[in-house]
């Protein structure tokens, strides 16, 4: 949108390697600060504003989230949080959840609905804006990993057939220490920006649009302050 010519150099397919292994959910619900919730929650309306742009329904849907991982003074916990912070959480009992998801087998007590959030197929977003932008030319057993976590969906979904394991893939993706966003230009290094985050799945396209608005309008925004790389100098 700001008239730049753009080259995207990627060491695989285009969009297939991070993204094609994310799992997708856009969404501001865990943030270690506030800074961070207030990126990833700006983040979560870009990503909507972009998908209606880029006509995206076929890659993003958001029919909210159902949250009950934790219990008791956590969960009370994580309420409170996204309360304090506006996000729209609110509580919801079995007799609801089981309205939600039918197909649950053991409902709990109670969950969190957070209806702003969505999920993407990340790969196919990512091929989808770089279509926009011109042409597009180990020591985890992964698949015992994969099978656990197939066993577990299945053993809470009432009435289904046996879920099989259709596909394996596994992904490798840099994260800065922290696990906080580094973002913008590189100290010491003219003409480089670099761009580093977890959530990249939710962050994507704000990333790209403030980032872009930095490089080539010198516009600095107030949301990345606290993700600069200078925050490592001397590490």
């Amino acid at each position: 949108d700001l008239g730049a010519e753009v080259t995207v150099v990627d060491r695989g397919p285009l969009g297939g390697l991070a993204s094609a292994n994310s799992f997708g959910w856009i969404n501001a619900s865990f943030a270690e600060t506030q800074a961070y919730f207030d990126l990833r929650n700006a983040a979560v309306e870009t990503f909507r504003s972009l998908g209606q742009r880029l006509d995206l329904q076929a890659h993003v849907c958001w029919p909210g989230t159902l949250w009950w991982e934790d219990a008791g003074q956590d969960f009370e916990a994580q309420f409170a949080s996204l309360t304090a912070r506006g996000y729209g959480a609110r509580r919801i009992d079995h007799d609801e959840i089981a309205a939600l998801e039918p197909n649950l087998r053991d409902c709990p007590p109670r969950a969190l609905l957070t209806g702003k959030e969505g999920a993407a197929q990340a790969q196919f977003v990512a091929q989808s804006l770089l279509a926009h932008s011109g042409d597009v030319d180990h020591e985890e057993d992964a698949p015992a990993l994969a099978e656990a976590v197939i066993a577990r969906i299945g053993q809470k979904l009432r009435g289904q057939p046996e879920v099989q394991l259709a596909q394996v893939k596994l992904g490798q993706r840099p994260v800065p220490m922290d696990g906080l966003p580094v973002v913008g230009a590189v100290p010491d290094a003219p003409g480089i920006f670099v761009a580093v985050m977890h959530s990249g799945v939710t962050l994507g396209p704000l990333i790209g649009q403030l980032l872009a608005e930095e490089i080539l309008q010198a516009k600095s925004s107030p949301l990345l302050s606290q993700f600069r790389a200078t925050r490592y100098a001397g590490a």
